[in-house]
């Protein structure tokens, strides 16, 4: 089972009104998003959102960046000793958003409406459908208590605070090997490389000029002593880290479990531990967490875990 999510739409967004309906709307993936040039654009918009959002005001400045739909170069700003100022430093190749043609900006403003801040409610008990012409749409849902479930890709200890991340990769229209085993290892997956193996998040970049936000894929890394940027990256130019076989297998292995094909992956909630950033806090983050850990458990290994959202 995976974890069942509660999701609110921006207020200043217009939608349709439908009816009222006593039982609340959750989910448990993504739907449809699929691994094409605009599915990537609206996982990246995604991924942006919850590494650089440090405070509800940052939330809206990038929310508006989205809006604006223009392509800035991506820079980082570095404090100079010298002038005690912050100097900006072009990032080459390291763009979270490409510019398109046509006069189509980042193509960020087509999918605002897609955007919702999604909040762990609990776990899935039983099965729901997205429409009723496939089956029964009600599902019940374990919004507290202790249950066992699979760890996502971080090792996770006894009293570590919970959260979700969004695993695996958009749905693959070509599966990247011939193996069922090896095409359920994504190429690009959604949330993961842009935590450190430890599952802290990576070292916070200052991409602020004023209050617009630099075009900075949230991958990316600088040694702390030479500035230089990593080099281990996927075909986007991405910064990625490999998995432990073991943990390879064990993932496949739960994917297969609960139905993931090689050429329609979900993108599905999975768990991690949280930890805190105290110089930058990711409110993204924070919003996500929703229980804690009772027991430890390697990556992609069962957990047990309290949930609670009220009090832990």
């Amino acid at each position: 089972m995976t974890p069942a999510l509660f999701f609110f739409r921006d207020p200043k967004t217009v939608i349709k009104r439908t009816a009222n309906s006593a039982y609340p709307k959750v989910i448990s993936n993504l739907g449809a998003l699929m691994d094409t040039a605009d599915g990537r654009v609206a996982v990246n918009m995604i991924r942006f959102m919850n590494h650089y959002a440090r405070s509800v005001q940052e939330r809206l400045y990038i929310i508006q960046f989205f809006k604006d739909n223009s392509y800035i170069e991506p820079r980082r700003f570095v404090y100079d000793r010298d002038t005690d100022s912050y100097e900006a430093e072009e990032v080459k190749g390291a763009e979270a958003f490409k510019e398109w043609p046509d006069g189509r900006g980042i193509n960020t403003a087509p999918f605002m409406s897609m955007m919702n801040d999604y909040f762990a409610v609990g776990f899935a008990n039983t099965i729901g459908y997205a429409h009723a012409n496939t089956g029964d749409t009600m599902t019940s849902v374990m919004i507290g208590g202790l249950r066992t479930v699979m760890n996502g890709d971080f090792e996770i200890f006894p009293g570590d605070l919970v959260q979700f991340y969004w695993y695996a990769a958009p749905l693959c229209r070509a599966p990247p090997a011939p193996s069922r085993l090896q095409c359920l290892f994504p190429r690009r997956s959604f949330e993961k490389d842009d935590f450190l193996p430890n599952g802290r998040r990576k070292p916070y970049i200052n991409i602020w000029d004023g209050n617009t936000p630099c075009n900075v894929d949230p991958s990316v890394t600088f040694d702390a002593a030479t500035g230089v940027r990593g080099k281990k990256r996927d075909a986007d130019g991405r910064e990625v880290w490999p998995l432990r076989p073991d943990a390879a297998t064990r993932g496949a292995h739960y994917n297969l479990s609960y139905g993931q094909k090689p050429d329609k992956q979900k993108i599905v909630a999975k768990i991690k531990p949280y930890f805190r950033d105290e110089q930058n806090p990711r409110l993204m983050d924070w919003f996500r967490v929703f229980g804690v850990a009772i027991a430890s458990a390697r990556p992609n290994e069962m957990c047990d875990i309290k949930i609670s959202r009220q009090s832990m």
